[in-house]
């Protein structure tokens, strides 16, 4: 059996990147790198856009590249979850600036578009954390998961967008289920 890295998608030519910008009415990047994460299920790629009218007030982006596993579920499911949990809490998470769930469009893999969120990755800074810090992060966790559980669910699945892009539950989203 293979592992999900064995389905990542081979790097996306800046071009291709800067084409889907194009055809997102965005402007080209002036930046594109390739973090070196360990990613099980997308390539990501951070964008610079130069600040004019059509970057729309974004001057960093994410765009996450999906593999060839699970196709169309996954990222469908990523969609309805950012919606729901837009909608529904506090929570902060990025802006969902553009995705499809298709390959038809100028990178060939489904991808996510997404705005970049300021900070630094609590893994870079986690060992030099006071208790006092690492109380509030705890708090915050606290407050997350208590939004979460304010909303129970009456069925078992992932989530999706409706036509109307309303949140409905969808299938289950597991390689093995």
């Amino acid at each position: 059996m293979s592992s999900p890295a064995d389905h990542l998608p081979l790097p996306v030519p800046d071009h291709a990147i800067n084409a889907l910008l194009e055809a997102l009415c965005l402007p080209q990047a002036t930046s594109v790198s390739n973090p070196k994460t360990t990613a099980q299920y997308h390539s990501v790629y951070f964008l610079t856009l130069r600040p004019t009218e059509r970057s729309r007030g974004y001057s960093e982006l994410v765009l996450r590249v999906a593999g060839n596993h699970l196709p169309e579920i996954k990222t469908s499911n990523e969609m309805g979850v950012m919606t729901w949990l837009s909608e529904n809490t506090r929570i902060p998470i990025p802006e969902v600036i553009a995705y499809d769930v298709s390959t038809k469009n100028p990178i060939t893999h489904e991808y996510t578009l997404l705005s970049r969120v300021e900070g630094v990755t609590l893994s870079d800074i986690y060992d030099s954390l006071s208790d006092t810090q690492m109380n509030q992060i705890f708090d915050q966790l606290i407050d997350f998961l208590t939004q979460l559980q304010a909303h129970p669910w009456q069925g078992i699945g992932g989530l999706m967008l409706d036509d109307q892009g309303q949140v409905q539950l969808g299938p289950v989203v597991d390689e093995t289920f």
